[in-house]
């Protein structure tokens, strides 16, 4: 083996380790764990979530324009200074030292044009639309950590495919190498042998770089910190129907239909 494909080992060992961390095997998650968790955590569907608390507000506000208002105020005054007489035998406080005061005012619009009316059914049809919003974002999110779910499985199973490539690689190369010493073949064998080798150490550093790449992508989509596997989910069942019937069933369950 030339230097240069032990530089180009080493870099693979070195980003093998970096690519796979001990970390990463504290928690094993399936398909439906990635799935709860991004729709719990992206940060697209947590601003929808926002969204949908907001229009509810704002549906309030739109509310509170209808209703009665009623408002309490009180004071309290402190003198320093008292005044008092007698009169018929009573004493008489004209300032006494302490004064309160309470009072109580309650209002209610009768007609504006219908205004606060129309005001309030836009809050609801804002509340309607930052729902179908929020389903939107999760349906295509766990659409988007399902894809990412399997690109980490495809990316995994592409290293090891590497990995075995590289050993099959460098059993030839040994052969071949064998094969020369002992005068049973050329050195153009060894050669290639070598061009081999070294094309199988780029593959698996190729492949453990893209796994590190689409492991990141899918953390973001979950929006965890600590390390993690994945499994390979089990086939899912075929569906039960006629195609035409789950075409149907399908377009009643979009929300997004509906509202149109």
């Amino acid at each position: 083996m030339n230097r240069y494909s032990l530089t180009v080992a080493a870099l693979a060992l070195a980003l093998a380790g970096r690519a796979v961390p001990p970390a990463w095997a504290q928690t094993t998650l399936t398909l439906q764990d990635a799935q709860q968790l991004a729709a719990r955590n992206f940060e697209t569907v947590r601003l929808a979530k926002e969204e949908v608390e907001q229009a509810r507000l704002l549906r309030r506000q739109a509310l509170s324009a209808i209703l009665p208002n009623v408002n309490l105020n009180g004071t309290y005054t402190r003198n320093l200074v008292s005044a008092e007489f007698e009169f018929g035998g009573e004493v008489v406080r004209v300032l006494p030292a302490n004064d309160y005061s309470l009072g109580v005012t309650f209002s209610q619009p009768l007609f504006a044009g219908f205004r606060e009316l129309r005001a309030l059914r836009q809050a609801e049809a804002n509340i309607d639309a930052a729902g179908v919003a929020l389903g939107t974002n999760v349906r295509n999110t766990v659409l988007d950590v399902t894809r990412g779910y399997y690109r980490v499985l495809g990316a995994e199973e592409n290293v090891e495919i590497s990995r075995r490539g590289l050993e099959v690689a460098q059993a030839t190369l040994k052969t071949a190498e064998s094969l020369y010493r002992a005068g049973e073949a050329v050195e153009t064998a060894v050669l290639r042998g070598r061009v081999a080798v070294t094309g199988a150490e780029r593959g698996l550093l190729d492949a453990r770089n893209q796994l590190t790449l689409v492991r990141e992508q899918l953390r973001i989509f979950l929006g965890v910190d600590s390390g993690f596997r994945v499994t390979r989910p089990a086939p899912p069942a075929p569906p039960v129907g006629s195609i035409e019937t789950l075409i149907d069933e399908g377009l009643r369950s979009r929300s997004e239909l509906q509202a149109l």
